[in-house]
Order: C-alpha cells, then sequence, then structure tokens
C-alpha cells in the first residue's frame, strides 16, 4: 500500500505535479483507489490509513494543496470522514478543496449530517468508470463566486 512516506520520497513528483488525497484505513481498497488514480489521472496521489495520519502531515499539505480530499466515511480512532473534512476546510489552504466520501454504511441522519457541506457521496461498492467520472468532475468543478 502507498503511504504518505513514499509520496516524501518522491518530492519531485509531489512538487511538480498536483495531488488527490486519498484516507482509507482498509490495505486493499487503499491499494486500489491508489493504483486506479495513478493509473487513470495524471495527478499524484497521498494515501493515508487514517485521519491523524494526514493531519501530523498537515505543514505539508498546506504547502502543497491537493486537488481533491477522497475519504473513507469510517475511520480509525472515533473519526469519520466528515470529521476530516471539517477539520481541514476551516484551514485556509484547504477550504476550497471539494471532497468524495465513500460509505459502505449510511447513518440513519447521513443526509443531514452532509447537508451543509460540499461533499460528494458515493456508495462501496461503486462502479469504477462512475468513480472516475466523479473525481474528474469534482476536480474540474467551476467554483461558486
Amino acid at each position: 500500500m502507498s503511504t504518505f512516506s513514499q509520496w516524501v520520497e518522491a518530492s519531485d513528483e509531489a512538487s511538480s505535479r498536483p495531488a488527490i488525497v486519498i484516507v482509507e484505513d482498509d490495505a486493499s481498497n487503499a491499494a486500489m483507489l491508489t493504483l486506479t488514480l495513478r493509473l487513470e489521472t495524471s495527478y499524484a496521489v497521498w494515501t493515508f490509513r487514517q485521519g491523524s495520519d494526514l493531519l501530523a502531515r498537515l505543514d505539508e499539505v498546506k504547502a502543497n494543496p491537493p486537488v481533491l480530499f477522497i475519504f473513507d466515511y469510517i475511520l480509525p480512532n472515533n473519526m469519520t470522514g466528515v470529521d476530516l473534512y471539517d477539520h481541514l476546510s476551516s484551514i485556509e489552504e484547504c477550504a476550497s478543496i471539494p471532497a468524495l466520501l465513500l460509505t459502505a454504511t449510511v447513518p440513519l441522519a447521513f443526509e443531514e449530517i452532509i447537508a451543509d457541506r460540499p461533499i460528494s457521496v458515493i456508495g462501496k461498492p461503486f462502479d469504477i468508470d462512475n468513480f472516475l467520472d466523479t473525481v474528474h468532475a469534482l476536480i474540474n468543478r467551476v467554483p461558486s463566486v
């Protein structure tokens, strides 16, 4: 599985190409997402196992803001992808970065949870073409004025 340390070691790649950030605790899902995005897009991919791993590298992320966040909904250590999004979107450098939430579990009040947030959602399992179409649409969106 790709880790952030692999991105740091490939700093020339990271500094020369915009990136997509993935936070996914399931190793096989993380590997599939990372490989798919590396093969099907022109973006660098930074993959983390948990939200705290990403937050530990916040200075690097702020210095090189990604073009998209992709978060699993249920993350380790009592964190959700929505919690992580809320934390990151409160940071100026990350405030306008779109987010895609991947989930196999939909809580009862899920629509209310994401209602006031610009988060797109794809349920697991998902069609890879639909996933890539959504990724491209989010990255190429026209920012609201």
